[in-house]
This record gives structure tokens, C-alpha cells and sequence, in this order.
């Protein structure tokens, strides 16, 4: 009986054993289709790098395919090999996705993609899980899961869902609408209306938003720190818990109601709306100039 049982867990460790073989192969790639709307990107399980190309007409770059568990390196890079990106669409809504092979397993795959977009291409991310970076085009979603979004000099009105991750925006152009979870919120210099929501990180935002514009954010077990324009003009509520503060520095307010870890009133005319929630953190307003 022990010997029975002793050959069993040869016959499993020498299965799992087998099965170790990972590789990772990077392509080239450029697209038929020349963009001139808008480029949508699915992703797999990897990272997504989308940056402006100032003089490009396709889409070009490399994707790079990470494969593991397989029996054999021959196998791993075969699967590795197989795996591609699919154009279709037209110029002026054109869609870029990675195919794994037939009957593939995904949890052995990962792709990232790194690409130069043609300037002024609208470009939408939907990625299975990972980071996405976007750099100098105009945005309309991303869509990822455990995976740091990031913008930089980008604009557009842009949608950002992602989940157990920071997101950064610095210098954007636009209404900015932010969603995660169980991370940070650094937006700087934005321009547009903001709303951003997390959990269990600190938020921060620097924003300049339109007459009579909205700057709504959300956390939790963390600080808010607001910076607006001295003549922006709202009304502001702010709540936090009772052991927290909430400070106001360089701005015009008028305030209706203070209590401790609550604040309500005015800055300046009062047009549009600053509403920041949270717990168990500060909440902190200033002026930047």
C-alpha cells in the first residue's frame, strides 16, 4: 500500500514537474488600416502602452507574449508563436485585438502591447487585466482590473475603470470620470470636470474645471487634497469622519455649516459643485494660483 501511494506522488510531482516551461517571444507589428478616427485596443493579460506618433499613419509597435506551464520549451514558444493581433474596422473606427490560439488555456498567456498611435486618433483600452499608459492622445475609455492606469498630456472626455490600482493623470484635457479601488488618485492639472471614486487610498486633484463644473470625489481610511483656482465658484460639502479635519487655504468661502468632520458653503458665486467624501482621513482645499 505505501509503495502504491509513493508511486502516485512520483506520478504527480513528475506531472506538475513537467509542466514548468514558460517563453517569452516579442513581434513587430504594423497595422494595414490607417487610422483616422478612433482605434480600439483588447487586450490580454498584460500591459497596454498607447503613445502618440507625430508623423505615423498606421499603428505600429511590438507585442510581446509571455507563455508558461507548458511540457516543453519547444511547446511554450510554439504556443508563444500562435498567437497574434487581429486588425479590423476601417479608418474611421478601427478595433486592434489579441487572439490566443484555438482552444487555448489562458491562464499560460500574457501579452503585452506596446504600440505608437497615429496624433489625434481617439483611442479606447480594454484589457483583461494589467496596466495601461496612455501618452499624448485623445482618450475615450479604459477598461482594465488589477492594473495601474496612467495618463499623461492626454485629453477628451475619458472614462477610466480599473480595480486594486492607482490612477494618474497628469495634464489632461477634459472631463475626467475615475473609478478603482484599493488605490490612489493623483490628478494633476486637469482641465474639465472631475469625478473620481476609490477606496483605501488617498486622493489628490488638481483641477480646473469649466464655469459652473463639478469636482465630485470619493475614498475611504485616507486624506483629500483639493486644489482649485481662487475664482472657481461653487457650492462645497465636505465629510469626513468626526476625528477628522477639514481646511480651506487661499480660496473665497463662505461657510453655512461647520461641524467637526463636516463642512458646507460657498466658494465664491457659487455656480457649480465641490462634494469630496471620505473616512477616517483629512480633507484639504487650497488655491494654486
Amino acid at each position: 500500500m505505501a509503495r502504491s501511494a509513493l508511486l502516485v506522488l512520483i506520478a504527480v510531482t513528475s506531472l506538475f514537474g513537467a509542466c514548468t516551461h514558460s517563453e517569452e517571444q516579442t513581434f513587430a507589428f504594423e497595422s494595414q488600416i490607417q487610422p483616422r478616427g478612433a482605434l480600439r485596443v483588447t487586450g490580454f493579460a498584460g500591459a497596454i502602452t498607447l503613445h502618440r506618433d507625430a508623423v505615423g499613419t498606421t499603428v505600429r509597435g511590438t507585442y510581446t507574449v509571455r507563455t508558461m506551464g507548458f511540457d516543453s520549451t519547444k511547446a511554450a514558444r510554439d504556443a508563444a508563436r500562435r498567437v497574434t493581433l487581429a486588425e479590423a474596422g476601417d479608418a474611421s473606427v478601427m478595433d486592434l485585438a489579441v487572439v490566443l490560439p484555438s482552444n487555448a488555456t489562458i491562464s499560460r498567456y500574457a501579452v503585452d502591447l506596446d504600440l505608437a498611435v497615429p496624433a489625434g486618433v481617439v483611442v479606447s483600452a480594454d484589457n483583461e487585466v494589467g496596466p495601461v499608459l496612455i501618452d499624448g492622445l485623445p482618450v475615450a475609455d479604459v477598461t482594465t482590473s488589477d492594473g495601474q492606469v496612467d495618463l499623461v498630456a492626454t485629453r477628451g472626455d475619458a472614462v477610466i475603470r480599473t480595480s486594486n490600482a492607482a490612477v494618474t493623470a497628469e495634464d489632461h484635457l477634459g472631463a475626467l470620470d475615475v473609478r478603482t479601488s484599493n488605490g490612489q488618485l493623483d490628478l494633476v492639472r486637469v482641465v474639465g470636470d472631475v469625478r473620481g471614486t476609490t477606496s483605501n487610498g488617498f486622493v489628490y486633484c488638481e483641477a480646473e474645471p469649466p464655469y459652473a463644473g463639478e469636482v465630485v470625489l470619493a475614498t475611504t481610511n485616507a486624506g483629500v487634497e483639493v486644489r482649485l483656482p481662487f475664482d472657481f465658484g461653487a457650492e462645497l460639502a465636505a465629510l469626513t469622519s468626526p476625528e477628522s479635519t477639514v481646511f480651506i487655504q487661499g480660496l473665497d468661502f463662505y461657510p453655512v455649516y461647520d461641524v467637526p468632520g463636516q463642512l458646507e458653503g460657498d466658494l465664491g458665486d457659487g455656480a457649480g459643485l465641490v462634494d469630496v467624501r471620505t473616512t477616517n482621513g483629512d480633507v484639504v482645499f487650497r488655491s494654486f494660483r
